[in-house]
């Protein structure tokens, strides 16, 4: 099932939704693997132009483009034509389904590793950590309400920068 919302015709902002329900065919929903998520041109497609652009993020050298709308924020990270970063932020808590809808434009075959916040107050106080079957992850906040992705290659790097920090850690010496 596919739902398509306008979120500000001003913006030209469209946020597409995917429920992935337990009877749909994952093989049709599953996006090609790939190391990063979404590309530039898919973007401008999906949320036309960006309202900012500046040259600092997750990723260096990076572009980071930010699309608004009234009722959606996302800041996207490229290196190139590659997104390595994106960070969706709505106004209120998401709902299952805009989890998994915003997961699926950025990956295929996301598994829940991680959740914390159940109770009364899971609503308001919700975190939730995801792994693609290619390799990215991503964190739902419910105090922030925002949802961020990082593509595997990104992943990879941060790997790489904390062995090469506590190997030159345990190279100094311990008195």
């Amino acid at each position: 099932m596919q739902k398509v919302f306008a979120l500000s015709p001003r913006h030209s902002l469209v946020f597409i939704l995917v429920s992935l329900c337990a009877c749909g065919n994952p093989e049709k929903s599953a996006k090609p693997s790939r190391q990063f998520l979404q590309t530039r041109s898919e973007m401008l497609q999906k949320y036309g132009t960006s309202v900012r652009t500046s040259f600092t993020g997750s990723f260096a050298p990076c572009e980071r483009l930010s699309f608004r709308s009234d009722t959606l924020s996302i800041d996207a990270d490229f290196s190139g034509e590659q997104c390595h970063y994106i960070r969706y932020t709505l106004p209120n808590w998401w709902t299952d389904e805009q989890i998994v809808a915003a997961l699926a434009s950025n990956g295929s075959h996301w598994q829940l590793v991680g959740a914390t916040g159940m109770g009364f107050f899971s609503l308001m106080l919700r975190m939730s950590e995801y792994v693609s079957q290619d390799g990215h992850h991503a964190k739902y906040s419910a105090p922030a309400k925002w949802l961020e992705i990082w593509s595997s290659a990104l992943v990879a790097r941060s790997q790489q920068i904390e062995a090469e920090r506590q190997r030159k850690a345990d190279a100094i010496p311990k008195f």
